[in-house]
């Protein structure tokens, strides 16, 4: 009798000791939670949504972004904006015309979206914050299209066809950098800097229009400066639910896992996974440190990056799962943030660079430039203009280490 009753007491106290223990675990990862929701962080998708603005369908551009990947947009031409600049021959604006009339209809969407002032996806953004969603490839594929309108226009010499094409262009880039996912993020940069790449030759051909001035001062004032927490606010929440998703197997389905895709993963990783699953406390704290990573100076950011993703990645060494999925996702989308970031305020010096360049209506031979300094070196830019060109160097490094745009005036070929 008395021995039943020690082992009820003894079983009483393990029950309590493990219920104390856990009451703390929730209490330390409500904490941690709490810091990094504290330091701009989201950890949850409640506090991810809040980030995300909601607003009426009927200013609401995804909804057609949408439909429009739904249609699959195939087919267009990576180069003939740029062609058409460089030689704009009946062949090639004939090539245009047939490009632009076999898309027509998803251009007529695409006008729909762009007249909409904001873009916001409602889903769920909890399974990887890379997600390369196909609505970011139709956006950039309709971007191409847009330029290819543009060129067209500039081909003919209709300057406004020219510079409505090319803001429509400008205003899907506005679109996905709304959305809180690094792979959206990228493809509104590429579009901003196709954009601004075929402008840039259009106003140094033509200074004396002052639509297409216009339009590069407007380039100049919205050009994206890369900030890398916006880039990767995403990433505690997908780390987090990844580490659920993988403790079921209808969580594993969710990634996209198959059994024998998950026995594969193990059996590469040479090791048996743990039991239960990662200390999620000690991952918060780590994704803290990546987070804070992500404000370092520029010249150390990469650096900095590298050493927190490898402690999140040790701290999943155990859970080879995991650490596979983490690794291919959240903590393997490589960014050189270094030169992203500096190369992105190089182009806003380059675009106020060439409006100084063009002003009163004509190709200037010289132009201030001991504000416009490069955030490498901190050497102002160079300047160079003759009758067959213009170029602008930024200086990266020693030597002739430079990023140059240089433009021939005869075409506008870059």
């Amino acid at each position: 009798m008395k021995i039943g009753i020690l082992i009820a007491i003894a079983c009483v106290c393990v029950s309590c000791g493990s219920n104390a223990s856990r009451a703390l675990e929730d209490k330390e990862l409500k904490d941690q939670l709490q810091h990094a929701k504290d330091e701009g962080l989201p950890g949850t998708t409640a506090e991810l949504d809040q980030l995300i603005p909601k607003f009426p369908s009927d200013q609401n551009a995804a909804p057609i972004y949408e439909k429009i990947a739904q249609k699959k947009v195939e087919g267009v031409p990576e180069s003939l904006a740029g062609e058409l600049t460089k030689a704009p021959t009946k062949m090639l604006q004939e090539k245009a015309k047939e490009v632009l009339k076999a898309h027509s209809a998803l251009l007529a969407e695409a006008d729909k979206a762009i007249k909409l002032p904001h873009c916001r996806f409602d889903r769920a953004w909890s399974h990887s914050s890379i997600e390369f969603s196909p609505e970011w490839i139709a956006v950039s594929q309709v971007a191409r299209l847009y330029s290819i309108q543009g060129a067209l226009g500039y081909s003919e010499g209709n300057y406004d066809e020219t510079c409505k094409s090319l803001a429509k262009a400008w205003k899907l880039s506005k679109h996905l950098g709304e959305v809180p996912n690094s792979s959206a993020q990228m493809f509104s940069r590429v579009i901003q800097r196709r954009a601004f790449g075929l402008l840039a030759g259009w106003v140094v051909c033509h200074p004396e229009r002052a639509e297409l001035c216009k339009l590069l001062d407007k380039f100049g004032q919205e050009l994206s400066v890369v900030n890398p927490k916006n880039d990767q606010k995403m990433m505690l929440v997908s780390l987090l639910s990844l580490i659920d998703l993988c403790q079921t197997d209808e969580g594993r389905k969710k990634l996209g896992l198959r059994s024998d895709d998950v026995e594969t993963i193990i059996k590469e990783a040479g090791q048996e996974p743990a039991t239960g699953s990662p200390d999620k406390v000690a991952i918060i704290k780590a994704a803290r440190g990546y987070w804070k990573a992500l404000g370092t100076d520029s010249k150390y950011i990469d650096m900095a990056i590298e050493a927190s993703a490898d402690e999140i990645k040790k701290l999943l060494d155990p859970y080879p799962l995991e650490r596979y999925l983490a690794t291919q996702t959240m903590l393997n989308f490589r960014h050189d943030y270094s030169v992203d970031i500096n190369e992105s305020i190089a182009r806003k010096l380059q675009c106020k660079a060439l409006a100084r360049a063009t002003e009163g209506g004509k190709v200037q031979v010289r132009i201030k430039t001991d504000d416009l300094k490069s955030p490498w070196t901190g050497e102002p830019l160079t300047y160079y203009a003759d009758a067959s060109l213009v170029q602008i160097n930024i200086k990266r490094g020693a030597g002739s280490d430079s990023l140059r745009l240089t433009i021939k005036r005869q075409a506008g070929e870059r």
